[in-house]
């Protein structure tokens, strides 16, 4: 199934999500082979 919207709430107004953001982007960038330091 598409999604037909996404919603970004970077700067936390509905949920404090900035630990899972920045664990995913770093998982994503480690697995295209990217160096990612903590």
């Amino acid at each position: 199934m598409m999604s037909k919207a996404v919603i970004f709430d970077w700067d936390g107004t509905l949920a404090d999500t900035r630990k899972a953001v920045v664990q995913s982007f770093q998982r994503v960038l480690k697995e295209s082979g990217c160096n990612v330091s903590d």
